[in-house]
C-alpha cells in the first residue's frame, strides 16, 4: 500500500489528498480502504484514500459516512480521466458501497474533524 503514496509527487500533495480530515506530514500519514478491506479484499488504487494515522485506526472495518462516498466518486472520475484502465472498478464504488451496507457492514464511521 506504501506505493500509493509514492504516487503522490511532493509532500504537500500528499497533504493536499487526506481524505477524511486535517492535512498531515508525510510522516504521519496511512493509507486506508475505504470499502473495508475485510469486506471486498481488494488492493486496487480506486478503493486507497489517504488518511491520518488516527481516522485510519477509528475507522477500521467500517463504511465511512455516505458523504464521503460521493468524494471518492468525484475523486475516481479523476482517475479514470487520466487512466482509462481502472474505470469499470472505479465506477463501482457506489454499487460496492451499497452492498457493503446490505451485507453487514452496517456500522458507519464519522471523523472528529471533517473535510467532506
Amino acid at each position: 500500500m506504501d506505493k500509493a503514496i509514492g504516487k503522490n509527487k511532493n509532500t504537500s500533495q500528499a497533504a493536499e489528498s487526506i481524505f477524511f480530515c486535517k492535512p498531515v506530514t508525510k510522516h504521519s500519514v496511512e493509507v486506508d480502504h475505504f470499502i473495508p478491506w475485510s469486506f471486498i479484499k481488494d488492493d486496487q488504487i480506486w478503493n486507497f484514500v489517504l488518511a491520518c494515522p488516527e481516522c485510519n485506526n477509528k475507522k477500521r472495518d467500517k463504511l465511512a459516512q455516505v458523504d464521503f462516498l460521493a468524494k471518492i466518486s468525484e475523486r475516481n472520475e479523476i482517475m479514470i480521466e487520466r487512466d482509462q484502465s481502472n474505470k469499470d472498478s472505479a465506477r463501482r464504488i457506489k454499487m460496492i458501497y451499497t452492498w457493503a451496507q446490505k451485507n453487514g457492514y452496517n456500522e458507519i464511521w464519522t471523523p472528529k474533524k471533517m473535510s467532506v
